[in-house]
């Protein structure tokens, strides 16, 4: 069973990766592709960023944010990257 939810895991994110370089990729998905390719866990990717954690979880959720969280998020992605 741990074998399973880790190639589950690793298949989500190769879909993430690839969801994220698509045009028109949402914030959400960028930023779990960059939250995953630093190893950054939910905590670490709010306080990089100056957010809260449920704030993190909001986006990668697609749920809406407000303008200077979104402005926060998308500084983090272009720090993570590079």
């Amino acid at each position: 069973m741990i074998k399973l939810l880790r190639d589950v895991r690793q298949r989500y994110d190769q879909v993430m990766s690839r969801a994220a370089a698509a045009p028109g990729a949402t914030l959400g998905q960028r930023l779990y592709a960059a939250r995953s390719a630093a190893a950054f866990s939910t905590a670490e990717a709010a306080g990089a960023a100056g957010v809260a954690p449920d704030v993190v979880m909001a986006v990668e959720s697609e749920e809406t944010i407000s303008e200077d969280a979104a402005a926060r998020i998308e500084a983090l992605i272009r720090d993570l990257s590079g």
